[in-house]
């Protein structure tokens, strides 16, 4: 179950890096299978080393 979990925040990960990202976080989590942000976001923070509200905050500032 731990490795389906995995590929889904791989999954996430691409469409929230992706330039044609245009949805929430939240809503991009919800379209990969979390349906507990606090378990996404422990997932997204142990893999790839940040928040994905601290991603959604750089590319805004990036813009």
């Amino acid at each position: 179950m731990e490795t389906s979990f995995y590929c889904a925040a791989e999954a996430a990960h691409l469409e929230l890096t992706s330039s044609d990202d245009i949805l929430p976080v939240h809503e991009v989590a919800l379209k990969w299978g979390f349906t507990h942000m606090g378990r996404f976001a422990e997932i997204y923070r142990k893999t790839y080393g940040l928040l994905p509200s601290q991603l959604a905050g750089l590319r805004k500032r990036n813009g």
